[in-house]
């Protein structure tokens, strides 16, 4: 993720986010830990979290999305 500031590694954190599948908007809701907030070129951090809990939903649809990147 794109972030304005550098957060603290090991922060917990929720994460949200909308993703378009199949013609239609899916919101992706997760609780999360930092992994790595780095300087970006772009003004900002690139900031890694790794998903500690997601519901079922947010699952399927991370699932799908993924599956779409391979193709």
């Amino acid at each position: 993720m794109q972030t304005e500031n550098q957060i603290r590694l090991a922060q917990y954190c929720a994460v949200s986010f909308k993703v378009q599948l199949d013609g239609a908007s899916h919101n992706v809701l997760a609780m999360g830990q930092v992994v790595y907030s780095d300087p970006d070129t772009e003004p900002g951090y690139k900031t890694g979290v790794q998903f500690l809990r997601i519901d079922e939903n947010s699952r399927a649809v991370v699932r799908q999305l993924l599956q779409e990147s391979k193709s």
